[in-house]
């Protein structure tokens, strides 16, 4: 810290699991990834305590600054958006789902062999098939949150203002704002994971998954 000025800069790398019976005769536990794994994180937070040097004093303006502190938070989620649910009734071919530039008409790779062995939904995947039908009355082996299909997070920024001000001898009072996604940056629920769908590896559903901006306001009493 110097001059009031201060940083931190963290990264997080973790592994977030959970374990279930994939299929009701299962006996034994499957262990899988949890549905809110995030693998990465990059936070940096700074902030600064505007000094009071008596020099200020002679002007207005600057006594309107002395003594406020400001601080923030940014967050990165890189490679590490929540999972959203596996395609159901099918099993992975075992080539990656991922497609180099995933838009909302084609968040993942949706080409799927069916039943009778002809391709789905290919047409954008060069026909490289990522699924398989599942044949009825077999057992499932896809977990339901596959590594592979995640959320784009957005970057999140938090901003903290501050001042304590003396009202007269013993008494203060201090005043904080707080805006948590100062941005407003959405993120969204997942595509359509239904192969049968004619949306299938699609956005439909726009409502905002993470938690819009919010704004707090706060004053405190001492005495």
């Amino acid at each position: 810290m110097s001059h009031g000025v201060y940083g931190h800069i963290a990264y997080t790398y973790s592994k977030e699991s959970t374990e279930g019976f994939l299929n009701d005769q299962d006996t034994q536990y499957t262990h899988e990834l949890s549905q809110d794994d995030q693998g990465q994180m990059i936070q940096i937070t700074a902030g600064w305590h505007i000094p009071t040097p008596g020099t200020w004093a002679s002007s207005s303006v600057l006594r309107q600054i002395m003594g406020w502190g400001v601080s923030g938070s940014y967050q990165s989620f890189p490679h590490s958006g929540p999972l959203y649910t596996a395609p159901g009734g099918v099993y992975a071919t075992g080539v990656n789902p991922r497609v180099p530039h995933p838009t909302f008409a084609h968040e993942f790779n949706t080409c799927t062999i069916t039943l009778t062995g002809t391709l789905q939904n290919c047409s954008l995947d060069n026909n490289q098939a990522a699924w398989s039908v599942q044949p009825p009355y077999t057992l499932a082996k896809l977990n339901p949150y596959y590594g592979a299909l995640r959320m784009p997070w957005p970057q999140l920024t938090n901003i903290d203002l501050a001042k304590t001000f003396s009202v007269r001898e013993g008494v203060t009072v201090e005043f904080r704002a707080e805006a948590f996604n100062f941005t407003n940056s959405p993120a969204f629920n997942g595509p359509d994971t239904g192969y049968s769908d004619q949306t299938f590896g699609q956005m439909t559903n726009f409502g905002q998954a993470n938690d819009p901006r919010e704004l707090m306001f706060a004053l405190k009493i001492g005495w």
